[in-house]
């Protein structure tokens, strides 16, 4: 019971502190919805997307392959172990970013949106993956004070920023995007000074320690790419068939949902570590307190998506009339964030063993189901046809992601391999 207190507590702070942060988009969609016309909302939702794709291309995973090192090297290889991931966060990034220059030279677009909204989406992405590896190291070695402060002045930048421009100077659908990119960039720059700090920053990189990078995260490219494919893609298709006025509304039910994601994000960030110590210690007998914690988390996940479902059925008429039509999509969207919540735990078991490809192989089947479902649907049946497809991808994802998490535990709870 002493794990499970200390699980609860560490998940409180954590969660608190990932949930405020990750639900800014919650936060600011009330002043979204009064500044930026529907139109505005759906390019500002579109950026975001594109965001959400460049990230796991930039990083390659490398948060998680951070936190998984942390356990198993001394403090001078960890300490290359991590000025390696910061090179090949900055490499990947530059390459991306000199692409999307030569784009906007040719005046095209990339990926549905402008090159120069491109190329400030891969800016973010940097930032966004610098952030992700120095929170991975605070929170495995538990620096709760250093976490709380960086992500209260990550909030209120991140709220900030966007209200100035947005509410105060009027700049619009380009106020708010320079809001999010300003916020990103000073706070990772802000994080990288204890990191130099430390003498994690300066010192030689490792090609041995490049290669494992690349072995850990590049499996999990195809993965994360199909994740965005099940969860995003339909944006762009929205945009195509419907116009930008649909894909805002559609984004207003889909960011709903989404809290779904704050709730299992923040929980999986506190839980991740402690699962990695009891597997690390390899005893059978942390077996039962685990089933216990995956239980009480699934019922929790499925209680608050009830609640989320109501509450949205029930504000929407009386708070944003002219997002009417998003309540035909709230309740799929929902449910596929729900499955995707409980899915998230599944994969916590195969990133330990260092089964990557084995949820690469899963998550690209589920994408390729749901992107031909969005291609052939969308425009016949509507927006509605996304959220369906949401759920049937993440549904196949956590099928398969839970039937392999077993098979692991079983054959290797306790014997750290």
């Amino acid at each position: 019971m002493q794990g499970l207190s200390k699980l609860g507590s560490t998940a409180i702070v954590y969660g608190l502190c990932n949930a405020l942060s990750s639900a800014t988009p919650l936060l600011l969609l009330p002043i979204y919805t009064v500044w930026l016309t529907p139109a505005e909302f759906g390019t500002l939702s579109l950026f975001s997307t594109v965001v959400a794709l460049a990230v796991p291309v930039v990083s390659l995973a490398s948060g998680a392959a951070v936190q998984r090192r942390h356990f198993n090297l001394d403090s001078e290889e960890f300490a290359c172990y991590v000025r390696t991931a910061f090179l090949v966060i900055v490499a990947i990034g530059t390459f991306i970013f000199a692409v999307s220059l030569v784009t906007a030279f040719a005046n095209k677009n990339v990926v549905g949106v402008s090159s120069e909204l491109f190329s400030m989406a891969v800016i973010v992405a940097v930032a966004i993956s610098i952030q992700q590896i120095i929170l991975s190291i605070w929170q495995t070695e538990q620096r709760i004070s250093e976490y709380i402060r960086f992500q209260s002045f990550f909030l209120l930048m991140l709220i900030g920023l966007p209200v100035v421009f947005v509410v105060i100077l009027k700049r619009g659908l380009y106020g708010a995007i320079a809001g999010i990119v300003i916020a990103n960039v000073f706070s990772s720059s802000a994080m990288l000074w204890p990191m130099l700090r430390n003498g994690l920053l300066l010192g030689p990189v490792s090609k041995k320690h490049m290669f494992h990078l690349l072995r850990f995260g590049g499996p999990l490219l195809p993965h994360l790419i199909a994740g965005w494919v099940i969860a995003m893609f339909d944006r762009f298709l929205i945009a195509k068939y419907w116009g930008l006025a649909a894909v805002g509304i559609y984004s207003f039910a889909f960011q709903a949902a989404q809290t779904l994601s704050l709730l299992s994000g923040s929980f999986n960030q506190a839980f991740t570590p402690w699962l990695y110590h009891v597997l690390a210690r390899g005893t059978k007998d942390d077996d039962s307190l685990v089933s216990r914690v995956l239980g009480l988390y699934a019922f929790v996940v499925i209680a608050f998506g009830l609640c989320v479902a109501y509450l949205f059925q029930v504000l929407v008429p009386v708070y944003a009339v002219k997002y009417m039509a998003a309540l035909d999509y709230a309740p799929w969207l929902i449910a596929g964030f729900t499955i995707n919540a409980l899915y998230r735990i599944s994969a916590t078991f195969q990133m330990y063993y260092e089964r990557t490809a084995e949820i690469a192989v899963g998550t690209v089947v589920s994408g390729v189901i749901s992107i031909s479902m969005n291609l052939y649907f969308v425009k016949k049946f509507g927006p509605i046809s996304a959220a369906w497809s949401n759920v049937i991808g993440f549904g196949l994802l956590f099928i398969w992601t839970t039937f392999r998490a077993i098979t692991i535990r079983d054959h290797t709870f306790g014997k750290d391999k």
